[in-house]
């Protein structure tokens, strides 16, 4: 194993999915009623700073710029059929 190789292996982390866009990691945690307004406001012309606002202070942890690509259709869920 190289000498990066073998730094990085020891790194400890969240082992997320990659694979899985971190809107739809919140949105299976959401009742009905939560979900359907997270994608009213994504939708909105609301202000990416006031939704990350408003998860962080419900306990969701999702970065202002992937919640922003999400907003932009560049994240992984562009690859998916449905998001929840």
């Amino acid at each position: 194993m190289s000498g990066l190789a073998k730094s990085l292996s020891e790194i400890k982390g969240r082992t997320n999915n990659p694979d899985v866009c971190p809107i739809q990691r919140i949105m299976i945690t959401l009742d009905e009623e939560d979900r359907a307004a997270l994608r009213t406001v994504l939708k909105s012309t609301a202000s990416t700073r006031s939704i990350h606002t408003a998860l962080r202070a419900a306990g969701h942890s999702i970065s202002r710029e992937m919640l922003s690509m999400h907003r932009k259709n560049l994240c992984l869920c562009t690859r998916e059929e449905e998001v929840i």
